[in-house]
C-alpha cells in the first residue's frame, strides 16, 4: 500500500467532495420541475463542486497553483452570469415560474410570443438562393 501523506488525504477528501456536489447537482437538475429553480440550484451546487475540485487540484498538484487560481477566479465571475442568462432567456421565451407568488419582471422585460423563428421566414429564403 502506498504511503499517503496528509496532503494526499486532504486532496482525496476534496475530490470526494467534488464528486458529491456534482452528483447532488445532477440530482437537483432531474428533481426540480421549474427552469428557474433548476438554474439556481445547479449553479450553486456546481460552483461548490468546482471549487472543491480546485482545492483538490491545489493540494494534489501544487505546481499548477497559479493556473488553478486563475481558473477559480474566472469561474467565480462567469457562473452567476451564465445562470442569469439562462433564466432571462427562459423568461423572454415565456416560461412561467411554477408556484410563483409574484412576478417582479412583469412589464419590465419583453416576452416574445414566438421565440423560435419560423422555418419559412424570409431569412431562410435568402440563404437558399
Amino acid at each position: 500500500m502506498a504511503d499517503l501523506t496528509l496532503r494526499d488525504l486532504f486532496g482525496l477528501f476534496f475530490l470526494a467532495g467534488s464528486v458529491f456536489f456534482f452528483f447532488m447537482g445532477t440530482l437537483a437538475l432531474v428533481r426540480f420541475k421549474d427552469l428557474y429553480v433548476r438554474a439556481h440550484s445547479t449553479g450553486l451546487i456546481s460552483i461548490l463542486g468546482l471549487y472543491s475540485l480546485i482545492l483538490a487540484a491545489l493540494t494534489l498538484h501544487h505546481e499548477m497553483t497559479l493556473k488553478v487560481l486563475v481558473l477559480g477566479l474566472l469561474l467565480f465571475l462567469m457562473q452567476p452570469v451564465a445562470s442569469q442568462v439562462i433564466a432571462q432567456a427562459g423568461y423572454q421565451a415565456g416560461v412561467k415560474p411554477i408556484n410563483a407568488e409574484r412576478d417582479d419582471l412583469e412589464g419590465r422585460m419583453e416576452i416574445r410570443e414566438d421565440p423560435i423563428r419560423e422555418p419559412n421566414s424570409s431569412h431562410d429564403e435568402e440563404i437558399d438562393d
